[in-house]
Parts: structure tokens; C-alpha cells; sequence
């Protein structure tokens, strides 16, 4: 045995299945329900604020929890907030800012079926903008 050894297969040998097919290690996406809600309000002429939540249906189950890892489109709760201010005539800024609420996945690793895995996702995304209009 070579001192720097592992289990797993070369995956370009024939009858090993292939990244992404049904058998292989993959993202296995599904169809999914999202519902968002919204709501913006005007302040004055140049200033509006906004708020909206939105949930999704889980998009992937415990066999695809390795490649989903790095997958940032994987949240189920969302809640957002921002602005917009006018600042010349047809001129304004938005900010945005999104918060995806942590989501706990745990499976297996397709290429190591006896470790067990847990991904933990959560992110916070910002936004700034400028619009002209004309």
C-alpha cells in the first residue's frame, strides 16, 4: 500500500459514475416553491424604503450535501431591506441589504459514503447602485 493512499475511484474509469448524473455526486437540484413578499414606502418625492421576506422550499436532500457546500442559492428564509433616495432629476441611489437566515444540511459524501457531513449556509449581501434615467 502506498503511504499516501485513499478509497476513492478514478473517476475516468468507464462504469464509475460521472459528476452529476443520477448515480455520481452532483448538485441534485429540484424544483422548489418560493413565495416573496414585499413592501416599499415613500417617505417624500426623493426617498423610499423597502422590506421583503422570502422562503423557499429545500432545494437539494442529504445526498447532495457536498457540492451544495458552495452553492450560495441553497437559503430558505430571506429578509431584505433599502432605500432609495432621488437625487437629480432622473439621478438616484439605492441600497439594498439581504440577510439569508443559517440552514443546516446534513448527508453523506457521495465520494466517501461513510463520512458524515453537516453544511451550515447563511449569508449577508449588500448593494449599491446609481440610476440615471432618461
Amino acid at each position: 500500500m502506498p503511504a499516501l493512499a485513499n478509497r476513492f475511484v478514478d473517476p475516468l474509469v468507464p462504469g464509475n459514475p460521472l459528476l452529476g448524473s443520477d448515480e455520481g455526486t452532483g448538485f441534485g437540484w429540484k424544483d422548489q416553491w418560493i413565495f416573496h413578499l414585499g413592501v416599499e414606502q415613500r417617505l417624500s418625492e426623493t426617498l423610499a424604503l423597502r422590506a421583503g421576506y422570502a422562503y423557499a422550499t429545500r432545494l437539494y436532500g442529504g445526498r447532495d450535501t457536498l457540492l451544495n457546500t458552495v452553492a450560495p442559492a441553497v437559503m430558505q428564509h430571506n429578509i431584505a431591506a433599502g432605500f432609495s433616495r432621488a437625487l437629480l432629476d432622473g439621478v438616484s441611489l439605492d441600497f439594498g441589504i439581504t440577510y439569508a437566515l443559517p440552514l443546516d444540511q446534513s448527508g453523506f459524501n457521495t465520494l466517501s459514503p461513510d463520512q458524515k457531513i453537516t453544511a451550515n449556509h447563511g449569508i449577508v449581501e449588500a448593494g449599491i447602485t446609481s440610476n440615471y434615467a432618461w
